[in-house]
């Protein structure tokens, strides 16, 4: 209540006893008020993460051309439990905006996974992998409508999930078209 100690043994025993009952009203109050904020907070999170979900989902739907793009990883070494090591080579797709964990099997032991947060930009041009490191892999668009492959520098011991060393990485953009042709293309029969 903002007393001062001297202020506080100044008072007689009923007052203290008051005060004390009111700090403990405000600190309910407060209480409630934070546990809403809290709730309010997690609501609103909830329907961003639903929004970008729907997003991604109404992008994968109907994409258009650099809006998806395939992905490829394989060789090197990644950390498992703390310690590189081999793993499957993996390919996952990735919507323009799109982040998430990808997981990498163990090689040889497919039940152990490691996951790796990657992100596809807002914009269409820039790859993460590892995106949380310090040491993060950033891949440019530099011509992933035909693929490209890159061997990244390795992501040092102790920086980010990954610690990836040795790694291809391949791109391409996949084509909205089961054909290949650009929309609004039509095969002559």
């Amino acid at each position: 209540m903002g007393l001062s100690k001297q202020q506080w043994q100044s008072l007689s025993p009923e007052q203290q006893a008051q005060y004390q009952a009111q700090q403990h009203s405000l600190d309910v109050e407060r209480r409630r008020e934070f546990e809403a904020q809290q709730a309010e907070e997690r609501r609103q999170a909830a329907a961003r993460e639903e929004q970008e979900r729907e997003r991604i989902a109404a992008i994968a739907r109907a994409p258009q051309p650099g809006d998806v793009i395939t992905v490829h990883v394989s060789g090197g070494q990644i950390a498992f439990f703390g310690r590189r090591a081999e793993y499957e080579p993996i390919s996952f797709d990735l919507v323009r905006g799109e982040k998430r964990f990808v997981e990498f099997p163990l090689r040889g032991n497919p039940g152990s996974l490691s996951r790796v947060p990657v992100r596809f930009s807002e914009d269409g041009n820039t790859f993460y992998f590892d995106e949380t490191a310090l040491h993060r892999i950033v891949i440019i668009n530099d011509g992933w409508r035909f693929g490209r492959t890159y061997r990244p520098a390795e992501i040092p011991v102790r920086d980010g999930w990954s610690q990836a060393v040795g790694i291809s990485i391949s791109i391409r953009h996949r084509h909205a078209q089961p054909s290949g042709l650009p929309r609004g293309w039509q095969e002559r029969k």
